[in-house]
């Protein structure tokens, strides 16, 4: 009762708008991509850097970077929500994915140096990609990670031809499993909106759509003959950790393969990086 009562105080209101203000001036200073020190260190140790390239289009310009020897078989990663493509970094600089692999990694619509704007749904984003898959991809493997992973099954599905596998890590790929939490809404209908860090609000909007996207995926699923890597953590507190089983069982004509680690968590490329290499083997094998 105490706390109440503070809380309602002068002293207490005082103390919450501090905090709201705090909360917001560190959404806005927060980085959702790397310094160029931290990616250049990051490939310091490995032979090669990464080369920038920019597709434009008549509602902006999309970023993408590659890396490593373009003789080897291309791999197309996509990042989450927020994110960026250095998200990747610590397996772009591995050597043993840089012996093997030929790196696309690109920054998804309203993230970091890719201008299209935001909003978009899954399929929409899947078709900015287009110019990467007719360029590089024949075929390839795409690797997406949370949103990402999503992303990935959606550009399997529509370019069978130039794709012959994905690999969903941690992704939010189940329509009946995944649906906006309480701050979505928090931060969709108040003021929050218009004072929020821009990739906050861009991926605000991506997990406000992304059921409904995903219900359209959904009814795709089960023509889809190629590969599918599933990697999801028991741990995971973003993504629900019964999703990879879902799609698998949805996945009725795919060649499925789920990796599992009962203590592992969400952030899969960062602390289980062997996991992602695993899987990427098994997908770009005949």
């Amino acid at each position: 009762m105490k706390i109440v009562r503070f809380l309602f105080s002068f002293k207490g209101l005082l103390l919450m708008f501090g905090i709201f203000i705090g909360l917001i001036m560190a959404t806005n200073l927060m980085s959702f991509s790397a310094s160029e020190d931290e990616i250049r260190d990051a490939f310091a140790k490995v032979p090669y850097s990464p080369e920038h390239h920019f597709i434009p289009n008549e509602k902006g310009t999309l970023h993408y970077i590659t890396t490593g020897d373009s003789l080897k078989p291309p791999v197309l990663l996509i990042h989450g929500s927020p994110g960026s493509w250095d998200n990747w970094l610590d397996i772009l600089t591995q050597t043993d994915f840089l012996n093997h692999y030929y790196a696309i990694a690109v920054d998804r619509p309203g993230y970091n140096q890719t201008t299209l704007g935001n909003g978009y749904s899954l399929q929409e984003q899947a078709e900015f990609l287009a110019p990467l898959i007719k360029r590089y991809c024949q075929p390839c493997v795409v690797v997406g990670h949370s949103y990402g992973g999503a992303l990935a099954v959606q550009t399997a599905l529509d370019n069978p031809e130039a794709i012959k596998a994905f690999v969903s890590v941690a992704g939010t790929v189940a329509d009946s499993l995944q649906h906006p939490r309480f701050y979505n809404y928090i931060l969709r209908y108040t003021p929050l909106q218009w004072i929020m860090a821009p990739e906050f609000m861009t991926s605000n909007k991506e997990m406000m759509s992304l059921e409904h996207d995903l219900h359209a995926l959904a009814n795709q699923l089960s023509a889809y003959s190629g590969k599918a890597a599933l990697i999801q953590g028991g741990e995971d507190m973003l993504v629900d950790p019964r999703s990879a089983r879902y799609i698998q069982s949805k996945l009725t004509q795919a060649n499925v393969r789920l990796w599992t680690r009962e203590e592992m968590n969400h952030f899969v490329i960062w602390s289980d990086k062997d996991l992602v290499l695993d899987a990427l083997q098994w997908a770009e094998a005949p």
